[in-house]
């Protein structure tokens, strides 16, 4: 094994809009991962009721309006400068087609987006 896939989820590393902090759990692990030179491959993803709705919008999950996927990008790119250290590669928003479930929880896309959403997501967060 060379390579570990782990994530530090938006509602994890900003608990309250605008204030990003990366979770010590998350630094005790990732500080083993590096100490046993292993590469770290890391998800940034989910949705953030605490923060969307703190700036006045609903909640999606995935982020699709404009608004939302703007601070899903500054997550992103907080996080990244907070784990350069440790992670060789990211990947936003894991399992996109994982589509909605009646409790509208359980899956990743909620909202169930489709395939040119998660393209024009991409090019939003990507250039951050």
């Amino acid at each position: 094994m060379s390579a570990i896939r782990s994530s530090v989820t938006w509602s994890d590393y900003e608990k309250q809009k605008g204030v990003y902090a990366l979770p010590e759990k998350h630094k005790k692990v990732f500080d083993s991962i590096k100490e046993h030179n292993l590469e770290l491959l890391l998800i940034d993803g989910y949705n953030n009721p605490t923060v969307t709705t703190a700036a006045g919008l609903v909640d999606e999950k995935p982020p699709k309006s404009a608004d939302n996927i703007n601070l899903f990008g500054q997550y992103v790119y907080n996080m990244t400068n907070d784990t350069e250290d440790y992670a060789y590669a990211y990947e936003a928003y894991n399992e996109w087609n994982v589509k909605g479930e009646d409790d509208g929880e359980s899956a990743f896309n909620r909202d169930n987006l489709d395939g040119e959403d998660y393209v024009n997501f991409l090019k939003e967060v990507y250039n951050k």
